[in-house]
């Protein structure tokens, strides 16, 4: 089974990191990371929706089985594409917030930070808890370009301008999720311009990291993380896509992956190596 990851530029990685963890060579997997029109936060919804069925075209001519929406701001809009003519199955991150917090209950306001175009797009409201949207325009491009130091301390201002009865977050972009470290017990849920259409860059690895994570964190200021890179993958695992072998493990570093992106030099492609390998 070949499965396909997009995002706006490297925040989807996280995604991808996932998947490989848990499933290493049993898999092979492609990666579209639109980096030359990132960050995809500040696109209308026109926009993204034009975007995505690029990248779905992509993905068919990969033939790839399914295709996980690793990027929040495109995802809230992935129901109103029709994907009838694409022979791949679509998993959004916007439907695997929803199913969590349809089974898992919470008795105080959840904090959403993530990008503007998740928060105006309002889909939050569709989930089963009382949500503080917190919209931040600094992080991903401070995150693509590799300004990762820069991008922590921003985040722990956002944390810290939240409302004090918050204890829980939803990471609501995956390029978030390279912020966050610590990782605790959790609840149980179920550089030059190129055609978007054409492979621009392409990094090919197999060194990466086989540490599995729980599905919310815990940072140093006691808030719990609901990461949806790792809320996906436990979709995934629980669906019609997987055979069953959930607790499959491997060590072999002979890995299928095609990681592709719209816009890259030299250190972004070395930056993406090290998020890869950290």
């Amino acid at each position: 089974m070949k499965l396909g990851f997009y995002d706006s530029g490297l925040g989807g990685l996280s995604v991808l990191k996932e998947f490989i963890a848990k499933y290493g060579s049993k898999y092979s997997y492609v990666y579209f990371g639109d980096s030359a029109r990132a960050p995809y936060g500040t696109k209308s919804p026109e926009q993204l929706k034009s975007y995505v069925l690029e990248i779905a075209d992509f993905m068919q001519e990969k033939q790839v089985d399914v295709l996980v929406s690793a990027c929040n701001s495109s995802s809230m809009y992935l129901d109103q594409i029709d994907f009838v003519d694409y022979f791949f199955q679509v998993i959004s991150l916007n439907d695997v917030l929803t199913k969590y917090f349809a089974t898992n209950q919470f008795d105080k306001p959840v904090a959403l930070i993530a990008t503007q175009a998740t928060i105006d797009s309002g889909r939050y409201k569709n989930w089963s808890v009382d949500i503080h949207p917190v919209a931040c325009t600094d992080l991903v491009p401070l995150i693509e370009a590799g300004k990762l130091e820069e991008a922590k301390a921003n985040w722990q201002t956002h944390l810290k301008n939240l409302p004090e009865a918050i204890t829980d977050v939803i990471i609501g972009c995956t390029h978030y999720s390279f912020l966050v470290e610590a990782r605790h017990p959790a609840k149980q849920s179920f550089a030059s311009d190129v055609d978007t259409k054409k492979v621009g860059t392409v990094l090919s690895t197999s060194s990466v990291s086989k540490e599995q994570g729980d599905l919310r964190v815990k940072s140093t200021n006691d808030y719990n993380f609901i990461d949806p890179a790792k809320l996906v993958l436990e979709q995934f695992a629980s669906s019609i896509f997987d055979d069953g072998l959930l607790n499959y493990q491997t060590k072999d570093k002979d890995l299928d992956i095609d990681v592709h992106f719209s816009k890259a030099d030299a250190r972004y492609l070395e930056f993406v190596t090290s998020l890869l390998e950290d």
